[in-house]
This record gives structure tokens, C-alpha cells and sequence, in this order.
């Protein structure tokens, strides 16, 4: 039940009309310098939509909009509403072979954009409006609002998606399911005009529409960040903060990203939104805003469910995607249309006001994906089948699971897998192609396309990713290309995507030949690009996106840039796509580098641990983390035990103790001279029936056996299950010393370490991260350049406590989190 009265007998523009007459001195819309008041913003909108009208636009009429990021794009769109019809956003950096499809299957009579865009657009029988070069000619238009006969039920924008069949299907989306959305942003986070929020989605992606209209319909005040800005984490946090947003949507992978980032406690931001993905990861509590998770696809106007995600809720499952939002149904049913039990996955199937009027031109694929209501008794209801699968927890909240079909999210973006297929179909030389989302390192999703080639056909990959892009957006275009013989085939004869390989670390075929780093600074680029990238080998000739990267990964190889000492931006990136050309426009800063001895005795402990140890548990020694990893047979006991031993020396966090005290509990390290036993548990008597039990039992008392005051906070096992297959090795860690990015870290050191050991080598690990008893030296080379002033200042300014987090560059290959949560370091401050 989710009945909530709003008005339904108005339309987006007239509601933005009447704020008008309420402020209209107020600003409505920043970028880079310049801004427009709802005055302004309603004048020059209303030229708009005169001069539209005067060329014959109305209800229902489809008119595009293909524009940078600018306050062009808010007078266009608004303008086309107030003509009484509806726009279709058109991203000017989709390759030109799509943007020509979306503008010949909407038939758009008009189209508005900027002059320096026109020689990029495809050729169209649209007639071009700019905004920029035209404006003098529309200014003559009058500035009254336009008296048109628009009702709630006509069209408000269609946006396209991707599409199973090989095409973009465009969504219709009318008016009534737009108020909806506004008016129920406006109540449930309780907007006012003295809110700053942010246009941050590119302007093809529904998110747009949600960061848009609730705002400009409650006077508040829109604020647009540049394309650079967008999309890197910290210049993100800095200019939020700087421009003192108060509500902002992010996409969920920029939010995790963000998430992470140190924040100041007295800033404007009081609430987060995010989704588009799979929210993986609870805030901090430290966090001094508010973060909340949406999910919705684009056939229901942006948002169907939303919920609060709070830090006290952490579980061992990812945080919900909240409740149905005002006069919005979710139903989770089966292949039958039933109704599936609390706690039992279903697909998701979604209905209410917010529901689409259907796929432009597509009636066929509209009636399969919008069917009738059953729950119903009017027989206009209808409920929009999905692809996901979710289930209902007891609370009422929505735990999200994943796909049902071959559509996937990757970094916020929806992208049907077919549409792919069917597009590397088409190129001459392949005869079978499969595409499929692959996470070869956790938490790093990207698309890897296997092909059979016809015979005696040639093709490079390098062809392949240029024939994409000629016709995809960067995001759908596969990081990695496999050729094979055959595709694999299950026993019913379909392609058995398990069977599928993981891409070759080597170095992908690419038209030049490889030429190695010259210079130390290529050196250092090259070893980050293959990391980063997931390759054996980068050649300072080859291109960053040729060879797997994308935008999101851009993000990551600017930050280990940085904390490798070189100063490098995602925007020079982009401009300079080889390490040769990006190698000559690098600054260079200096890199702290840590000790490599062990750490023993008393450390402080992190706000994590502290507040831990606060809530008291009944049970604090068993709060543990667990992985098991397949080893060759041929590994033996005094391997394992010499691998963990060196694991033990070099990452300190491994051999914490926590000791309570009359001043409360204290962690200190351990000497390596303590060692640890690692178990030897023979299976290999027993059938292979009876060894999983076996093995579950031995980790249950593992699991059990961790002591943070005695020790150990660390268990290894290693499970003899016979000659003839692999064998089994469990580490149990306590979650005080790990997290996810340690378990990461801790496995590369495993494989390494192990490389070494069977060839006979001196075990030689990775930098580890840096220790507590380096401060001295670390702040001593840090009082002697300019970042420390800039510290001083943010504290300050930021009126931290006399105890702050020391924001720190650590060397390349290097994480803050190696050792978990006690890698954090704090510094007092005498003022």
C-alpha cells in the first residue's frame, strides 16, 4: 500500500512556472562561472518554446537535444517541454553510427544543439536549432510562457536504452509519471529552496531526469560539474564541498569510490543518492551526510524503490535497495506470475504511476515486456516485467541479487549483451561470437567478447575495437577480445559460458610493435598500466584503451600515478592515451617510502577498532573473515609454513593482540619470533562425499579458536584430499586485521611468495604500507614541503578535533588497507 495523493492535473513546466512567480531572483543553475535565476532560466526557455511552436512542435511531438554539458542543455530541455513536447536527450559523445539510428527511428522533425557540435553529428533530415550560434535570432521570440494544451497523460521525454535485438529502444515517459517522481523527491527528502544539488549523469542517462526537475520545481538551485570533475572521486568530493551541495546523486561505482574518501565533519552535504549498480559496500560512520540507495529501471521513471543505508546495519549481505516509492507496486514472481515467499528470490515486476507509456515504434517488444496487471482489478493496470531478481526480507525492504536474462550493469550503465553480439555479428571476418560480464579480480567487472572467425579469416583486435566504436559508446565496448577455435557447449548443446577462458595476461595483439619504457617515468607508468590493467607487458607506444582501459579504470591508474609520485590528471589521460606521450607532460612530486622491518609493541588503535571494542560484544574473538584457496598437491606443510611466516613479518596487522587495561583496550604487535602453526588435516582416507563435511567441521573450529588477547588472531590449514586432485588451504583471519582489500593483497603475496619458494629463490615481497614507528621520519620529510601548510589549513578551516586522519600518498603498489583497519594513522596537533 503505497497510495499517496499528489497533483496529477498539471505538467512539469507549469509547475516550474509557478516557482517562477514564488523567486524569481533566486539562481537556478550553475556552470564554470556562469548562472541563470528562474527568471532568466524561464525567459530564455520561453524563447525556446516560441520559436519551436512557430516551426509547428506540439503535444506528443519528439524534438532532440544534443549538447555539452551547459546551461544550454537546461534552457533546450525546458523549453521543448514548455512547447508542449517532449525531449530526447542525445549524448554528443555517442559514436555517430548510433546517434544516427536514435534520430531516424524517433523521426525527430527538430533538432537543438551547440554550432561547435555540428560537424560531429550524422548526416539527418532534422533541421538544427544551436542554442549558441542561433540564440541571436531566438532571443527575438517573446518571453511570455506559451499557452499550450498539454495534459499530464502527453509525453514528457523518451530516452533511449540499450536493446536485446541489436537496436536502442527508446522509453516514453508522460508527464504524470514524472510529477510523480518530483513530488515524491520533494517530501521524502524534504527539499527546499535553499538546496544546492547537482546535475552530474551524462545527459543520455535517466538519472538526468531525476537531477533535474524535483529541483527546479522546488527553487533550488542546480549546480553542473565539468566532464573532468564528474567522473574523478577526489576532484568530485573537493568541488562538493567547495560549492556547498547539500543533496547530490552520484552513480553507484563513483559513489563507492567517493564513499572511501576522507571527509570533512562540518560541510553542506546532508544526503547522497546513488544507484544504477550494485551497491557493494556500507558508509563509514564517520560519514557526516546522509547515504541512500535507489533503484529503478528506465521504463519507470528513474526510481522505483529507495532506502536508507546506515553503517549500524552492517550484515553479511550488500545493502538493500529500500522499499516502493509513493504509488509505486513491486511484486516478485515467478515463471508463473505468483508471488514468491519473504526471503525467496523473484524477478522483479513493477507497477504504478511512474510506469512508461511504452517503447517508442516497438509495439511488439512493448507488449512483451508490459503486460497486464493480474493483481489488478481495472483492466488499463499494468506491470513492467524487469530481468532482475530480488527478494523481500522480513523488514519489508528489497535485497537485489542480479540479472534473470543477458542484460547487465556495469558502472551504472544498463547494456543488453545481445546488442553487442549482434553488432560483432555483423563484422565479415566473425562467423560465432558470445559476450558475457567477467569479475577475474573481485570487484572489477568488464566485458570480454570470445569469437570464432570464419575460415581463413584475419582479424586483429585492433580492428575489432575500432569497428565498435564506431557504433557503441566507450562503456559497451568490450576491454578484451578472445578468439578461439570453438565456442565450449554444454551436453544440450549451448554455449557453456563457464567453460569460457579468462582473456590472456600477455600483451593483446596491437598494430605497432612493442618498444619498452626509456626513461624512469615510463618505467613507472608502464608497471602501473600492467597492474592495473590485468597484463604481463605494456609497450610505451600502446594506446590506454586499446589494450582494456576504460574511464573507470582511468581513475585508478591517475591515483597509483599519483602515489607513485607522478602528477597526472584523468583529463591528460584522455588526451594522451600512450605512456610515451603521457610520460612528457607528468609532473613528479616526492614519494614517502616505508621501512620494511617489522613492527612490535604498542600501536595506537584505529576509530574502527575502538568503536568495536565499544559495543562490548558477547563474543569479540569470534568476528573473523575466511578464505579458502585451491594449492597443487605437491605443495607440502614446510612450504605453506615458510610462506606464512614471511606473510607474518611483513604484514604487522597479522599478529595484533588486544589487551584491556584500566584505560580501556590496547592493541600491540606481536614479535615474528612467535610464528604460527600451520594445521596439516589429512582427508585423503576419506571418499569425496565425506571430505566437504570433513572440512567444514576442522573450519568451525578453527573459526572458534582465534584469541585477540593470546593470540592467535590468525588460523592456517592445509587439507590433504589425495594425490588426484587439488588440495585445500584455509586462512582464518580476525576482521579487525583484514578486509576486503587486504584478502587481495595478502593472495598476490601468496602467489608471489610461492613463485619464488619452487624456483629456489630469496622470498622478496612488495613494499608493505606504512608503519606507525615511521611517522617520525615520514612528517619530518613532509614538514619540509607545501603539502603540509595545505593539512594545516584543512584541519583548521575544517574545525577538526585535536586528533585528525593524516591524508597520505603512499608509494605505488602500496594500500592504506594491507594491514585493514590498523593502517590508519593519527596525529595530534598542538595549535
Amino acid at each position: 500500500d503505497t497510495q499517496v495523493d499528489y497533483p496529477k492535473d498539471l505538467c512539469i513546466h507549469q509547475l516550474f512556472e509557478a516557482q517562477v512567480e514564488q523567486t524569481p531572483e533566486a539562481v537556478a543553475v550553475v556552470f564554470e562561472g556562469q548562472q541563470l535565476t528562474y527568471g532568466e532560466l524561464n525567459r530564455r526557455a520561453n524563447q525556446v518554446a516560441h520559436h519551436l511552436c512557430s516551426l509547428g512542435v506540439g503535444p506528443d511531438d519528439l524534438v532532440g537535444i544534443c549538447v555539452e554539458r551547459s546551461l544550454e542543455m537546461v534552457v533546450g530541455s525546458l523549453g521543448i517541454l514548455k512547447a508542449g513536447a517532449a525531449y530526447v536527450p542525445l549524448d554528443p559523445g555517442y559514436p555517430i553510427e548510433r546517434l544516427a539510428f536514435m534520430l531516424e527511428d524517433a523521426k525527430v522533425p527538430i533538432l537543438l544543439t551547440q554550432q561547435r557540435l555540428v560537424g560531429r553529428l550524422p548526416k539527418h533530415g532534422a533541421k538544427m536549432i544551436c542554442l549558441d550560434a542561433d540564440w541571436e535570432f531566438i532571443a527575438q521570440k517573446g518571453t511570455e510562457n506559451p499557452t499550450r494544451k498539454v495534459k499530464a497523460d502527453n509525453l514528457a521525454y523518451t530516452i533511449y536504452t540499450s536493446g536485446s535485438t541489436g537496436k536502442p529502444k527508446g522509453v516514453q515517459i508522460e508527464h504524470q509519471g514524472l510529477l510523480n517522481l518530483v513530488f515524491w523527491h520533494q517530501q521524502a527528502f524534504a527539499l527546499s529552496p535553499a538546496d544546492r544539488a547537482t546535475l552530474i549523469a551524462g545527459p543520455a542517462f535517466d538519472a538526468a531526469v531525476w537531477e533535474l526537475w524535483p529541483y527546479l520545481t522546488a527553487g533550488a538551485s542546480i549546480y553542473i560539474a565539468n566532464e573532468e570533475t564528474r567522473i574523478s572521486p577526489v576532484p568530485l568530493r573537493d568541488w562538493l564541498i567547495a560549492s556547498a551541495i547539500t543533496i547530490t546523486f552520484l552513480p553507484t561505482p563513483l559513489a563507492e569510490s567517493v564513499l572511501s574518501l576522507d571527509w570533512p565533519s562540518n560541510i553542506a552535504l546532508r544526503t547522497l543518492l546513488t544507484g544504477g549498480d550494485k551497491l557493494h559496500n556500507y558508509p563509514s560512520p564517520s560519514l557526516p551526510f546522509k547515504l541512500v540507495n535507489n533503484y529503478g529501471p528506465t521504463e519507470n521513471t528513474v526510481v522505483t524503490t529507495s532506502g536508507g543505508v546506515s553503517s549500524t546495519e552492517l550484515t553479511d549481505r550488500t545493502p538493500t535497495i529500500g522499499r516502493p516509492i509513493a504509488n509505486t507496486q513491486v511484486y516478485l514472481l515467478d515463471k508463473n506470475l505468483q508471488p514468491m515467499p519473504v526471503g525467496i528470490p523473484g524477478e522483479i515486476y513493477v507497477g504504478g504511476a511512474g510506469l512508461a507509456r511504452g517503447y517508442l515504434n516497438h509495439p511488439d517488444q512493448t507488449a512483451l515486456a508490459f503486460i497486464p496487471n493480474p493483481f489488478s482489478n481495472t483492466a488499463s493496470r499494468r506491470l513492467y516485467k524487469t530481468g532482475d531478481l530480488a527478494r523481500y526480507l522480513p523488514d519489508g525492504n528489497i535485497e537485489f541479487l542480479g540479472r534473470f536474462d543477458d542484460q547487465v550493469k556495469i558502472r551504472g550503465f544498463r547494456i543488453e549483451l545481445g546488442e553487442i553480439e549482434v553488432l560483432l555479428g555483423q563484422h565479415p571476418a566473425v562467423q560465432e561470437t558470445v559476450v558475457m560480464v567477467r569479475e577475474d579480480i573481485p570487484g572489477n567487472k568488464r566485458l570480454v567478447a570470445y569469437l570464432v572467425t570464419k575460415e581463413s579469416a584475419a582479424l586483429s583486435m585492433q580492428e575489432l575495437h575500432r569497428f565498435l566504436k564506431q557504433q557503441l559508446p566507450e562503456y559497451m565496448v568490450p576491454s578484451a577480445f578472445v578468439l578461439l577455435d570453438a565456442l565450449p557447449l554444454t551436453s544440450n548443446g549451448k554455449v557453456d559460458r563457464r567453460a569460457l577462458p579468462a582473456p590472456d595476461a600477455t600483451r593483446p595483439e596491437l598494430a605497432g610493435a612493442y618498444v619498452a619504457p626509456r626513461t624512469s617515468v615510463e618505467e613507472r607508468m608502464a608497471r602501473i598500466w600492467a597492474d592495473v590493467l590485468g597484463l604481463e607487458q605494456v609497450g610505451i607506444h600502446d594506446n590506454f584503451f586499446e589494450v582494456g582501459g576504460d574511464s573507470i579504470l582511468s581513475i585508478q591508474i591517475v591515483a597509483r600515478a599519483n602515489q607513485a609520485g607522478l602528477k597526472i590528471s584523468p583529463k591528460q589521460l584522455f588526451q594522451y592515451q600512450t605512456i610515451a606521450d603521457l610520460a612528457t607532460v607528468a609532473g613528479t612530486t616526492s614519494v614517502f617510502q616505508a621501512s620494511q622491518g617489522p613492527v612490535t609493541g604498542e600501536v595506537l588503535l584505529t576509530p574502527i577498532q575502538r568503536w568495536f571494542f565499544e559495543q562490548e560484544f558477547a563474543q569479540p574473538h569470534h568476528w573473523n573473515q575466511a578464505m579458502m584457496i585451491e594449492v597443487p598437491p605437491t605443495l607440502d606443510l614446510v612450504l605453506l609454513q615458510r610462506l606464512v611466516q614471511q606473510l607474518l613479518m611483513h604484514h604487522d596487522g597479522l599478529r595484533l593482540r588486544f589487551v584491556r587495561s584500566a584505560n580501556g583496550w590496547q592493541q600491540v604487535n606481536a614479535s615474528p619470533d612467535e610464528g604460527l602453526a600451520c594445521t596439516r588435516v589429512d582427508l585423503s582416507s576419506l571418499p569425496g562425499a565425506e571430505q566437504t563435511p570433513a572440512i567444514e567441521a576442522t573450519a568451525t573450529e578453527l573459526q572458534a579458536s582465534l584469541n585477540l588477547e593470546s593470540g592467535p588472531i590468525v588460523r592456517v590449514a592445509l587439507f590433504d584430499l589425495g594425490s588426484n586432485q587439488p588440495n585445500r588451504v584455509l586462512f582464518v583471519i580476525h576482521h579487525l586485521a583484514v578486509d576486503g582489500v587486504s584478502w587481495r593483497i595478502l593472495l598476490e603475496d601468496l602467489q608471489t611468495g610461492y613463485q619464488q619458494l619452487t624456483r629456489d629463490e630469496a622470498m622478496k615481497l612488495p613494499p608493505k604500507t606504512t608503519s606507525f614507528q615511521n611517522w617520525a621520519q615520514c612528517l619530518s620529510e613532509y614538514a619540509q614541503s607545501a603539502a603540509l601548510e595545505q593539512e594545516l589549513d584543512y584541519w583548521l578551516d575544517s574545525s577538526r578535533s585535536a586528533v585528525a586522519p593524516l591524508p597520505v600518498d603512499y608509494p605505488a603498489g602500496q594500500d592504506a588497507n594491507t594491514v585493514g583497519s590498523a593502517g590508519n594513522v593519527c596525529v595530534s596537533l598542538s595549535v
